[in-house]
């Protein structure tokens, strides 16, 4: 699954839902998450089993993502580049970020910020989880 479908696969408001995940509100006034529940949950389903590597939008609004995504050792994601600043929190695990003409070493507590347009790959170390902020300036559909 690439980046934009991590962030773009549904309309402001509420997931679709799945045989595996329920229709969920991901827009609204206040959201609350249980980051282990859903990290539980995100392991348990068949896409980590078949690629080690699962994630959930947990907030889309027009200018802001929010995505959990859960990684196993080895696993990356490929080069990627978006139009908005970014940031990456890792709550668990150990992540590799290459950057041009950079490697940035994220264990777990850590936070990055990278301006926008920046390419970026993403490789687990060990099994990690960490939440994907993206924001605009102006309107994203």
């Amino acid at each position: 699954m690439s980046l934009d479908q991590l962030t773009n696969t549904h309309p402001t408001g509420k997931t679709t839902g799945t045989a595996s995940r329920p229709s969920q509100e991901h827009a609204g006034q206040a959201l609350t998450f249980d980051l282990t529940g859903e990290l539980v949950q995100l392991r348990e389903e068949e896409t980590w089993r078949r690629s080690g590597r699962n994630s959930r939008t947990l907030l889309k609004e027009p200018n802001l993502r929010v995505v959990l995504i859960t990684m196993a050792a080895g696993a990356q994601i490929s080069e990627h580049h978006t139009e908005g600043r970014l940031s990456v929190q890792v709550i668990s695990g150990h992540l590799r970020l290459q950057v041009p003409q950079q490697d940035i070493d994220l264990p777990a507590g850590h936070l990055l910020a990278l301006d926008r347009a920046v390419d970026y790959e993403i490789q687990a170390i060990e099994t990690s989880a960490f939440l994907l902020t993206v924001a605009w300036s102006g309107h994203q559909s």
